[in-house]
């Protein structure tokens, strides 16, 4: 199985409604206003798009999803300050909004660093339960066909066992202490 495609859709699908999600609850916190629902789906769409291309590559660390969340921010925030300021032109007497603030800004940068700490702890998550999942699966489907072709597993190799053979004859003693370490004072004689 390879791991570039774990479930890319599925990643995509969350990666882009968590970015969504808290772009619209950022903005909508900062400006006041609320957003077009068509602005919010088109956002979603296109964030799930550029998700499901980044997805095909494989896990990504966290400083990868940081760059694809902030540029999913900074994008969807364009996306939603247009489409609130066509919905504001139309309204007369709504006042002019403040969509470039400093305010906005860091809700943006603060949803960024959230959803990219969130998303790559599932993202390792995921992968580690799939590795786990590959590991006992793989072993499993072993011991089935081991057991439908009749045979039993090939054990590994039994542990070494110091050979004392009719040329080696040691007293008891001896053999007690054959295993034992010297801790303390000159290295051993060579001549053992």
């Amino acid at each position: 199985m390879d791991l570039r495609s774990v479930a890319p859709n599925a990643r995509a699908a969350v990666f882009a409604a968590v970015c969504t999600l808290l772009a619209v609850a950022a903005h909508r916190l900062m400006s006041g206003t609320g957003i077009p629902v068509a602005a919010q789906v088109f956002g979603a769409v296109a964030v799930f798009c550029f998700a499901r291309i980044a997805a095909a590559l494989g896990e990504r660390g966290l400083g990868s999803i940081a760059l694809l969340v902030g540029g999913s921010q900074i994008g969807l925030h364009l996306l939603f300050h247009a489409a609130q300021a066509s919905t504001m032109s139309t309204m007369p007497g709504m006042g002019q909004m403040s969509g470039n603030s400093s305010g906005m800004t860091i809700a943006h940068i603060l949803a960024a660093a959230t959803a990219a700490w969130w998303l790559r702890r599932g993202e390792a998550a995921l992968f580690a339960a799939v590795e786990r999942a590959r590991v006992v699966l793989g072993a499993s489907w072993r011991m089935v066909a081991w057991w439908a072709m009749g045979t039993r597993p090939i054990r590994s190799a039994p542990p070494a066992v110091p050979a004392f053979g009719p040329e080696v004859c040691r007293p008891a003693a001896a053999r007690a202490l054959l295993f034992t370490v010297i801790r303390r004072g000159p290295p051993p004689a060579s001549g053992r």
